[in-house]
């Protein structure tokens, strides 16, 4: 409640810094990578080779990454896998987040992104359903947008992309 609320009084939006996408996924999932060990999930990154920088706000940013991979690696078995992967396409970065988890009933992928959304056995995580709805604000307020993939007992894929940073540390992308 306290990130929703902060996300909703900052009506000025930060100021973006150029950063090496590979080291700002690193940095993201570090601490995941303890969680993923201890619970028997591999955890994987892909990167597209010689990705030039992005422009983000550092601090609302790592969010994004921290909140995918961290649910992935919640509902992923021990054995299982999840990945994130990064690659540029023309004017857009696009990053992949897939597991091979429990899944998510289609049923409730049209609303998943929704403030206090919680769905099937999900609600007994302890969870209010923010998180998603979080992740959709900072990447829209990146310029970019995500959508989601997902088939009970075979995984889910969410996939977001932000536009290219091509000099004009604060511009938002208008090609959507």
């Amino acid at each position: 409640l306290v990130d929703i609320a902060r996300l909703d009084a900052m009506v000025k939006p930060r100021t973006k810094e150029v950063l090496k996408v590979e080291e700002l996924i690193d940095e993201c999932l570090k601490p995941l990578s303890y969680q993923a060990a201890e619970k028997g999930v591999s955890l994987l990154k892909e990167f597209e080779p010689d990705l030039p920088p992005v422009a983000v706000d550092s601090l609302r940013f790592p969010w994004v990454i921290t909140n995918l991979v961290g649910n992935a690696i919640r509902y992923t078995d021990r054995g299982g896998h999840v990945k994130l992967r990064v690659e540029k396409h023309e004017k857009r970065y696009y990053f992949e987040c897939s597991d091979t988890g429990t899944g998510i009933d289609g049923k409730y992928l049209p609303k998943i992104f929704d403030r206090y959304t919680q769905f099937s056995e999900r609600e007994r995580t302890g969870t209010i359903g923010l998180g998603l709805a979080i992740v959709k604000e900072i990447i829209e307020e990146h310029g970019g947008g995500i959508s989601v993939k997902s088939k009970v007992g075979e995984g889910s894929t969410f996939t977001f992309w932000i536009p290219a940073y091509t000099g004009d540390i604060n511009e938002k992308s208008t090609d959507r």
